[in-house]
């Protein structure tokens, strides 16, 4: 983690024991916030008996669509397994810095149409 005037960045509260569930579900929360969606977290299970690998979905849906299976605005895999020893909590929030970074992209355009 990094860290400015001391305490590090993207931790709610300073921590030295890193990124926990509670600071990705703040993250989750102002993420949703900011770009006015409803967030969907999908785990499922692949690979082998002997090396599974754990998928992570983020579906962004927008809040105020009235259909039964709205259009997603975007959405972000990441997987975790023997080959990628990382935290789910690190591969959630790579996932959304794909996905906000996805998101900016398409409204960037969005609005050089207009």
């Amino acid at each position: 983690m990094f860290s400015y005037g001391g305490a590090p960045l993207a931790l709610k509260q300073g921590s030295s024991s890193g990124v926990d569930a509670v600071d990705v579900l703040h993250v989750l929360a102002a993420f949703q916030s900011i770009n006015n969606c409803k967030l969907t977290c999908l785990l499922r299970v692949s690979g082998t008996d002997m090396k599974p690998v754990l998928e992570l979905e983020v579906i962004a849906d927008p809040l105020d669509s009235v259909a039964a299976e709205p259009v997603p605005l975007g959405s972000r895999k990441s997987t975790l397994g023997s080959m990628t020893p990382r935290t789910l909590e690190a591969a959630i929030l790579q996932a959304l810095y794909g996905l906000d970074a996805d998101l900016a992209e398409r409204e960037f355009v969005r609005t050089m149409h207009k």
